[in-house]
């Protein structure tokens, strides 16, 4: 009989290979680096990773092959070309996997997350150019769709900025019309849009170092053509 720890490779390797990444997923040419670039602790981690992917992208209706994961790469079709966002899973700050979260049609964009090192953020890929904007956190649209906000924090940690951003959406690409800093005075979080003027939001402060935060209500107030932060009286 054969033993239970060589039965349990075999098992885990057809996983991967089957499973994890199928035939159809695969690049035609595999190579060992090719194997080495992205590599994953565990099994569970793997398909956690790209099953979810996956089924972004069957959310969309596979997009007629305009969105494709091969292997490593991740293939996004526009009207001016073929964009490869490639991960490398290499130790260090070259660190990089890229994740498909969905196809933005009404507004024209590919929105992906982007794991780094020690760092998350997402990137918009313009869906005729390939043009793409970096974003320091998942944009949250705005009732109109003509703009959106971005809110990072990590009053912990200190990896992701403590920030606001608000962009317009041109015909040109997204554009910066508003950013706000707060270093590790406070951090901004769970933005919704009151109306297109108006934005209302969380400001999170440490009471003391590695305790949890204090949360209250706060505004993004539009006014003319800047933006102003309003706490609300109790």
């Amino acid at each position: 009989m054969m033993p239970l720890i060589l039965r349990s490779a075999i098992a885990t390797f057809l996983f991967v290979f089957c499973f994890v990444a199928p035939a159809s997923a695969l690049p035609s040419e595999s190579t060992d680096r090719d194997m080495s670039i992205c590599s994953f602790e565990n099994v569970q981690d793997a398909h956690k990773h790209y099953s979810t992917e996956q089924t972004n992208i069957l959310r969309t209706g596979g997009l007629g092959g305009q969105v494709v994961r091969n292997k490593f790469q991740l293939q996004l079709r526009t009207r001016d070309g073929l964009v490869v966002l490639t991960d490398n899973c290499t130790n260090g700050e070259s660190y990089v996997r890229y994740r498909f979260k969905a196809y933005l049609t009404d507004i024209g964009y590919f929105l992906i997350g982007v794991d780094g090192y020690e760092r998350h953020s997402f990137l918009l890929v313009n869906d005729r150019t390939g043009n793409k904007t970096d974003l320091e956190a998942m944009p949250v649209f705005s009732p109109d769709r003509k703009q959106f906000v971005t809110m990072s924090m990590d009053l912990y940690a200190g990896y992701h900025p403590n920030s606001i951003q608000i962009w317009q959406l041109e015909p040109s690409g997204p554009k910066l019309g508003y950013k706000a800093y707060f270093k590790n005075a406070w951090g901004p979080s769970d933005p919704v849009w009151i109306d297109k003027r108006t934005i209302e939001f969380k400001k999170n402060i440490l009471v003391e170092p590695g305790s949890e935060y204090k949360s209250s209500r706060a505004l993004l107030i539009k006014k003319d053509s800047t933006w102003v932060i309003k706490e609300p009286s109790r």
